[in-house]
């Protein structure tokens, strides 16, 4: 297990004096990185072995979003690998215990030089660990189906295209999985209270390729596809409402 402790910053906060859903995932995937790191496999390794872990799902309860200066603890902890596959979940609390948001992900051990999944080294589970599982009632599958065209009680909107810019892209020289989430929040109507986020990245964006989010809005969420200029999701983001 993993875990750091800070306050939350003016950075961190929306127009509510609250961290934001996206600084809630930052700190989760700081969480992980800063694991990594710990047991020898964090930035400077991937760019030498060309072997990374890249996240395929999220699912993130929001119980309650941290006020400013509040002193927050990110906890996480790997579960469980299978296959290619890592899992790992997360939790944050503040500074009297109180649950503030939990999550799971999975994720896939890639070779970047191939473009293909690699075999985990069981060194690294070992050094990793595999802990408890939280139990989450309502665990989500790691797929996110879309709404067929015209599926009824859905409202179906595609926003203007965009271009991937330099800032959305992280050390693997691709799109961060967190630039997904903004690109979805900038769809989000202002102020839509939102309890639950869920993400299912599909294919790697680069700088330079076109994104154009299509939303699909109901009475329990609101969805957003990023797709690619062939029409295909790169990922595909609920907010639960």
């Amino acid at each position: 297990m993993y875990e750091f402790t800070s306050k939350v910053r003016y950075s961190e906060i929306g127009p509510d004096e609250r961290m934001t859903l996206r600084c809630i995932a930052t700190r989760m995937q700081d969480a992980a990185v800063f694991h990594s790191d710990r047991i020898g496999e964090g930035p400077a390794v991937w760019e030498k072995n060309q072997k990374i872990w890249m996240i395929i799902s999220w699912q993130i309860l929001v119980h309650e979003r941290p006020l400013f200066g509040t002193d927050v603890t990110t906890r996480t902890w790997t579960y469980s690998f299978r296959g290619f596959n890592g899992f790992r979940n997360f939790v944050m609390e503040d500074e009297n215990g109180k649950r503030l948001a939990e999550a799971n992900t999975q994720w896939v051990y890639f070779d970047v030089k191939e473009q293909r999944p690699a075999r985990i080294p069981k060194e690294q589970i070992e050094r990793y660990g595999i802990e408890e599982e939280l139990f989450i009632p309502d665990k989500a599958p790691r797929r996110i189906p879309i709404p067929a065209d015209g599926a009824e009680g859905v409202v179906r909107e595609e926003m203007p295209s965009f271009e991937i810019q330099i800032s959305n892209i992280d050390t693997n020289r691709h799109v961060n999985n967190l630039a997904y989430i903004d690109m979805a929040d900038n769809c989000l109507p202002l102020g839509m209270k939102v309890k639950e986020l869920r993400v299912e990245y599909m294919k790697q964006a680069r700088l330079g390729d076109t994104i154009t989010p299509v939303t699909y809005r109901t009475d329990s969420y609101f969805m957003v596809c990023l797709n690619d200029a062939q029409g295909s999701p790169c990922a595909i983001i609920q907010f639960m409402i």
